[in-house]
């Protein structure tokens, strides 16, 4: 227990088959109190589900590892529970700009660097977005924080 906070952007969804042991390991180096923030694919809609299996068929970067997909909100919620984990936020993000500019590699189109004002409109855009209930189902990634479920009891009292 010597560390306060744990963060992944992206790296779970690369591990699903030792996803269990990996938590278990967060939640053992972290000092009580210490909570995990991660951010990875989402995978709740199966419009979204299908652009990506398409996009890691064209991609030599992405779909290598087993499950890469992502994942869908009630498995990843299980996945934390049952390596002692209590979910304590999550939010849907990414949209336009996350799909366009965080996949320069499949979606080439936006690789000048003129396009700073474009993607800049697309960000400002997905922030619109992400606030509109309905559209928020379409998002393409998740950030949430996680804490250990004892660190969760200790830390209510």
């Amino acid at each position: 227990h010597s560390i306060d906070g744990v963060l992944i952007m992206g790296g779970l969804h690369h591990v699903k088959p030792a996803l269990h042991s990996v938590l278990c390991e967060v939640r053992r180096v972290l000092k009580p109190g210490g909570m995990m923030v991660a951010s990875e694919p989402a995978n709740d809609n199966p419009v979204i589900r299908f652009i990506r299996r398409l996009q890691y068929r064209q991609s030599k970067f992405q779909g290598a590892d087993e499950g890469e997909d992502g994942f869908i909100r009630s498995e990843l919620n299980k996945t934390l529970e049952d390596a002692g984990f209590e979910l304590r936020s999550y939010h849907r993000f990414g949209f336009l700009a996350y799909f366009f500019f965080a996949n320069m590699h499949v979606v080439p189109l936006f690789r000048s660097s003129k396009n700073e004002r474009f993607a800049k409109q697309l960000i400002a855009l997905d922030e619109v977005l992400e606030k509109t209930p309905i559209v928020r189902n379409f998002a393409w990634a998740n950030i949430f924080v996680a804490a250990p479920k004892e660190c969760a009891k200790r830390g209510a009292g």
